[in-house]
């Protein structure tokens, strides 16, 4: 399945070029934006959609941008979580819906919420292995040093495939956090444990990095 994935977002995309329109911001946004909460209600309740919290998560998972939009305008928090104590956020990087993080983070969720154990939305994306959404979410603000509770940081999770009990990294992820945190704060910059860009490179397995 994630073989489809840039096919399925292109595809989202173009789609989704249709029925939204670009501000000036470069933000993408649905429809009119004189549509008042009453009226987004409407249109959920047109296409046979609840307007509850499941409904909102479902639909955020399922990466229906229209939906999902149609819910902030209504009033849905952005904020709001699952019963799992994850945002909608985290749930979208967990399922690789770049399109989806962006229209989150456009709508001004908090890049660097944590659940109950201390995971964040680009803790989720990398552990998963979803390379566009982690470069995305480091892009716009996500800290890569933040710990879960066990004092897993991304790049850990990355690291050992978002399981340090499997030990299988991604890659890409790992290459790909590595370039932009060294981007930022320089090529001698260490994570708070301590690691450098070539520890990182050699946990990810990233031979072609440690050689350069």
């Amino acid at each position: 399945m994630k073989n489809w994935k840039g096919v399925i977002g292109l595809i989202i995309l173009l789609l989704v070029s249709v029925a939204y329109g670009e501000d000036r911001g470069g933000k993408t946004v649905v429809g009119d934006s004189y549509r008042t909460p009453e009226q987004a209600r409407s249109k959920l309740s047109e296409r046979g959609i609840q307007y509850t919290r499941s409904s909102f998560f479902e639909r955020v998972k399922k990466g229906d941008l229209f939906a999902v939009q149609l819910f902030i305008d209504a009033g849905m928090a952005i904020h709001a979580r699952t019963d799992q104590g994850e945002t909608a956020l985290m749930v979208a990087a967990g399922e690789g819906h770049v399109e989806m993080v962006q229209l989150l983070v456009d709508n001004g969720t908090d890049i660097n919420a944590q659940t109950g154990s201390g995971r964040t939305a680009l803790m989720v994306a990398a552990g998963e292995g979803h390379v566009e959404v982690g470069r995305f979410l480091v892009d716009n603000g996500a800290d890569i040093n933040v710990e879960d509770k066990n004092g897993w940081t991304a790049l850990d999770l990355a690291s050992w495939g978002g399981d340090p009990k499997i030990g299988v990294a991604h890659v890409e992820v790992v290459r790909s956090l590595v370039e932009r945190w060294v981007a930022k704060a320089g090529a001698n910059a260490r994570t708070e444990d301590g690691k450098t860009a070539l520890h990182w490179a050699v946990l990810g397995g990233d031979l072609a990095m440690v050689r350069f």
